[in-house]
């Protein structure tokens, strides 16, 4: 994963997790154990989250996971020109996601 990927997984999971936590006690997506970035539940539903930044669902459209990237395919927050690589991924499922946004072109 390249590093600006990292970067901005790293700032989706932050904004959840302070968002489900109030940002209170020491602990942080950043020293959780293991690293909540590289949990691929945490990102399946970053990907599904209507507020996540657009940067962010770019970024995850490409992740190994297919199903972080069928959650991005079924996020109306997508852009269309992510649906549009995406409605090409090899996996079924992805392409179901695709299918089912409302904004595909």
């Amino acid at each position: 994963m390249g590093k600006y990927k990292a970067v901005l997984l790293m700032f989706v999971v932050a904004m959840m997790f302070s968002l489900a936590f109030g940002g209170c006690g020491t602990v942080s997506p950043l020293t959780a154990q293991p690293p909540l970035a590289e949990d691929p539940d945490v990102r399946r539903e970053a990907a599904r989250n209507p507020n996540t930044p657009v940067e962010a669902l770019v970024a995850l459209a490409e992740d190994e996971d297919r199903y972080v990237r069928w959650g991005v395919a079924q996020n109306p927050n997508t852009p269309a020109k992510t649906l549009v690589v995406l409605a090409k991924d090899e996996k079924v499922v992805v392409r179901w996601g695709v299918a089912r946004n409302p904004n595909t072109p």
